[in-house]
């Protein structure tokens, strides 16, 4: 199988550099404030890293995904057996599970910075109060209908960065790895557009629950 998962202080990082070259926030991430809240999110990574993997892992292979023991999360959830009729990126041709896997677990970690980075919430810090079996049980399951869920949390200037980072990414990331190295056709790629979202506001759901469960 495939992984790409990088250290958690990269992953945040990779994640200014794409609201950078968006937006002009070097004012905003170079604050006192944003370090502080920085500082809290790679404490929350101590939890939410681990309880991903599992969900990650069934984005791109078959039994990982069956592994879970939700019924259909492999159906759901899994990129290669979904469109492409494969069991894992490992078994997509001339090497293209390797960007595949990069860009599902792209797309996941921009919809989870964006949450820490917009929302603030005072006990994020407090990793050892999660209970990790109910959360990873509970964002597991809410994780199949994210877009529906999330797709209108966040409101006002908040909504529309959620949306525009993610059509940013998707344009430049995703939509290049299933045309050129895939060579997935125009309509099959409206489908996997939705389940890139999907991925992305599930991201996002996992921070909210995350905070929730350090209260």
């Amino acid at each position: 199988m495939i992984t790409t998962v990088r250290e958690p202080i990269t992953l945040v990082s990779d994640f200014e550099e794409l609201l950078k070259s968006i937006y002009d926030i070097e004012h905003i991430i170079s604050s006192d404030e944003y370090r502080e809240r920085r500082k809290s999110t790679l404490s929350a990574y101590q939890v939410v890293i681990n309880i991903c993997e599992p969900f990650l892992k069934a984005t791109k292979d078959i039994e990982a995904a069956n592994s879970i023991g939700i019924p259909d999360y492999g159906k759901a959830l899994c990129f290669p057996y979904r469109f492409l009729k494969k069991p894992s990126t490992t078994a997509i041709p001339n090497q293209a599970g390797e960007p595949l896997s990069e860009v599902l677990d792209g797309v996941f970690f921009t919809g989870l910075n964006f949450h820490f980075f917009w929302a603030t919430f005072p006990t994020r810090e407090r990793y050892d109060q999660v209970d990790i079996t109910a959360l990873k049980e509970s964002w597991l399951r809410g994780a199949l209908i994210a877009d529906r869920t999330m797709g209108n949390f966040y409101h006002g200037e908040g909504g529309q960065m959620a949306k525009n980072l993610f059509d940013v990414y998707y344009s430049n990331m995703c939509e290049a790895v299933l045309t050129k190295e895939i060579k997935i056709g125009f309509l099959k790629r409206g489908g996997c557009k939705s389940f890139f979202k999907n991925i992305y506001w599930a991201g996002a759901l996992l921070g909210v629950q995350y905070d929730m469960a350090t209260k």
